[in-house]
């Protein structure tokens, strides 16, 4: 009877444990950056413009989406040292945000 009583509460935790993994690892997925640009036009119906080597390797986490923008883009200045300036209400430039300190340390290690 012990024996099936440990036996319970082994697959019961073994259950639950998978269940707050599988939740974890859900709010840690993330997206290209140019595919949650293209989401984040169509819901704001807003324009980015930016050079898309600047923002290749840039991932976002997927659950940013539920954010408003003006937080969003804080977030993601934040996050990423980009820069967005908005040009008109629905016209936004992403740029790279890089203070002079990273500016020297960025055309040192290019001219070696």
């Amino acid at each position: 009877m012990k024996e099936l009583r440990f036996l319970l509460l082994l697959l019961f935790i073994c259950f639950f444990s998978k269940e707050i993994t599988a939740q974890d690892s859900n709010s840690y997925k993330t997206e290209a950056f140019t595919t949650f640009i293209n989401k984040l036009e169509k819901k704001f119906d807003v324009r980015f413009s930016y050079q898309s080597e600047l923002i290749d390797s840039i991932k976002t986490p997927l659950n940013y989406i539920d954010f408003k923008l003006d937080s969003l883009i804080e977030t993601l200045e934040i996050d990423n040292l980009l820069r967005f300036e908005k040009l008109s209400p629905r016209f936004f430039l992403i740029k790279l945000d890089v203070n002079d300190k990273q500016k020297k340390k960025l055309s040192g290690s290019s001219n070696k």
